[in-house]
């Protein structure tokens, strides 16, 4: 009995060593987690549901299957999409969290949180999405040791459990919403990164990035992009929208130029999600419907680039196309470029375009036409337009004035502008409205009017002048018009 105990408990020992050993190794797999390659690529029709499906973007940024991290550079657009539509009205917050990892040991790394901030808003004000750039490359943080918790190790280790830990990061995006029964529950969508801060520096030194292709940018141009002032200093903030219409120039540039020679495919996605069925749709640059993205491999070369004339030119490893925006739907489409190498890595950029070639509606509402205006009028005018930038009105070769967007309805309310005529003279004048979008499309209406400050009222004061001096003639009525007339220009005169 007494060995047979003895074995048991020499065999129990064992298996306790052995889940202990097994046991870091276990939770670093469940810390980088699975990460999904092209997210474009398996987007396939849902049926309507209660939770939320959550589509990360990360621009640009270098899938590595092998570790399974997203490598990036150390400032990086994060795209966030949230589908399907129905759910948007039961969000109660999405929450941008950073997460970094910390060092326990070496084979028990762990997420710990680092900072968020709450991005429902733009959300909401976009219809599902948003574009948030966050920087790790300044200086004054990443040298900065507070950044990175050491976890317990001894004091001669942390020089190397520091660069062994200040790369890895990870963003979590997590949606709080109700369901249709009214309960609270959270959705989180966990992508794990590696930053690669200054190269040659540092961290660059213990972990080089060796990959084939180090960087991607995908341009387009013309734009314009919406200004979203950042709520406090810092290393993230939201980046705003930007607006096409027209012939829009695209470009890509892949950089080093060695990585030509590692090229198996570039594949240029053009979709838009179709809220109804809950997928995506691919489309060509002339705008036919297709399967999935374009192949353009055969078009990215070494070679001489010229993106809007001169605006951008020189030779790259890339390619400069057109996509004529006006062949399409205007609304919100997902252009994304990837470039796959003979690793089967994937290294992509993602833009979130707004396409607009509707003109703004503008209406005058009075004065109508031909209207004789006095003294202090008032302009009422309509717009309905999504996407307002500026209005302009102004009186021809005379006077001009600036309404921002923001400072006039553009729902198709009533706004009210007051027109002070007596800062003009007398004459008809056109009043004209012009309306620009922040795509770029102007419309405009015109009104034609008469001022008559002076005329009117010098004639409104001969009147009156010889109606009293008819009392005692005809001669003394016209004399006392005519004074009444002269006094009543003197006093416009001085006024003006």
């Amino acid at each position: 009995m007494g060995m047979r105990g003895l074995w048991w408990a020499m065999a129990t020992m064992a298996l306790i060593l052995l889940l202990s050993l097994t046991a870091p190794q276990a939770q670093a797999s469940a810390v980088q987690g699975p990460a999904s390659g092209l997210e474009l690529q398996g987007a396939k029709p849902r049926p309507v549901q209660a939770e939320p499906n959550i589509f990360v973007s990360l621009s640009p940024a270098y899938y590595n299957f092998t570790d399974k991290y997203w490598h990036v550079p150390g400032k990086l657009n994060v795209t966030v999409f949230i589908t399907p539509r129905e759910v948007l009205d039961r969000i109660v917050n999405v929450k941008f969290c950073i997460w970094q990892r910390d060092v326990w040991s070496l084979t028990a790394p762990k997420p710990i949180f680092y900072d968020e901030r709450y991005i429902e808003k733009d959300i909401w004000a976009r219809g599902g999405w948003v574009e948030v750039e966050v920087d790790w490359g300044d200086p004054m943080f990443w040298l900065n040791f507070t950044l990175v918790r050491l976890g317990w190790c001894p004091p001669q280790d942390w020089y190397r459990v520091f660069k062994e830990a200040a790369p890895y990061w990870g963003i979590v995006i997590n949606v709080t919403y109700t369901t249709p029964g009214g309960a609270k529950v959270w959705k989180a969508k966990w992508t794990y990164l590696y930053v690669h801060y200054m190269p040659g520096e540092f961290v660059e030194e213990y972990h080089p990035w060796k990959a084939p292709a180090r960087w991607l940018e995908l341009g387009m141009r013309p734009r314009r992009e919406e200004y979203v002032p950042p709520e406090a200093p810092g290393y993230w903030r939201v980046i705003g929208r930007r607006y096409y219409r027209g012939v829009v120039n695209v470009y890509w540039r892949i950089e080093p130029v060695e990585a030509e020679a590692y090229e198996q495919q570039v594949l240029l996605y053009l979709c838009r999600w179709d809220h109804d069925k809950n997928e995506w749709r691919f489309y060509e640059l002339g705008g036919d419907e297709i399967g999935g993205p374009m192949d353009m491999t055969e078009y990215t070369r070494w070679q001489y680039n010229d993106v809007l004339s001169n605006w951008k030119y020189g030779f790259w490893y890339g390619y400069t196309t057109s996509w004529p925006t006006a062949l399409f739907e205007d609304g919100v489409y997902n252009m994304t470029v990837a470039f796959v190498d003979t690793y089967g890595n994937i290294m992509r950029y993602t833009v979130f375009a707004v396409v607009d070639n509707t003109p703004p509606e503008v209406e005058i509402v009075s004065p109508p036409e031909g209207a004789r205006l006095s003294g202090a009028a008032v302009i009422e005018f309509k717009v309905v337009e999504a996407n307002p930038f500026i209005a302009t009105f102004s009186v021809a070769g005379v006077m001009t004035k600036y309404i921002r967007a923001g400072e006039f309805d553009a729902t198709g309310a009533v706004n009210r502008l007051d027109f002070d005529t007596t800062a003009i003279g007398d004459g008809r004048y056109t009043l004209r409205l012009e309306v620009e979008d922040m795509a770029g499309n102007t419309n405009s209406t015109t009104v034609t009017v008469e001022v008559a400050n002076f005329a009117g009222l010098t004639l409104d004061a001969f009147n009156d002048g010889m109606k009293v001096g008819l009392l005692f003639g005809v001669a003394v009525g016209l004399i006392v018009g005519a004074w009444a007339c002269l006094g009543a220009y003197k006093y416009f005169a001085r006024k003006r």
